[in-house]
């Protein structure tokens, strides 16, 4: 789960980064400004739930049993989490729009290119609230 987590940072941080591609307009900087403010309410109630890092650990079961306790606090704490309350249509909306219009740039036919060299990761089934199947590549 801390993974997972800070994976989630990680593309908020980038998604966020994304918006400074063009500047916005009036209308998109609150579409914004909105995500940013969801994000960050995420980031507070993952904090607040799943507290600081555990002492480090050479036992495997102890690093699994934490992620999985600091996981369900998450879970129950957002137990009414529904699809779109971070990714609302507007900011999807938007963030297409922003990376149609990078992969039509100058630079999209190289990016297109390495997106095509990376690793493949096909029928990953997402949920609000679920584990991440760890079978599949992050």
């Amino acid at each position: 789960m801390i993974r997972r987590v800070s994976t989630l940072t990680a593309v908020a941080a980038l998604l966020l980064a994304a918006s400074a591609w063009t500047q916005p307009s009036a209308a998109n900087s609150d579409v914004v400004k909105d995500f940013a403010a969801r994000v960050t309410h995420y980031m507070q109630v993952r904090t607040q739930q799943a507290g600081s890092s555990p002492k480090p650990t050479n036992s495997s079961v102890k690093l699994a049993m934490t992620q999985q306790q600091m996981a369900e606090r998450i879970r129950t704490a957002r137990a009414g989490a529904r699809q779109g309350d971070i990714f609302t249509p507007q900011i999807s909306q938007y963030f297409h729009r922003q990376i149609t219009a990078t992969l039509s740039g100058r630079q999209g036919k190289k990016i297109l290119a390495s997106l095509r060299r990376a690793e493949p990761v096909k029928a990953v089934v997402l949920r609000v609230n679920e584990k991440y199947p760890e079978s599949k590549p992050l």
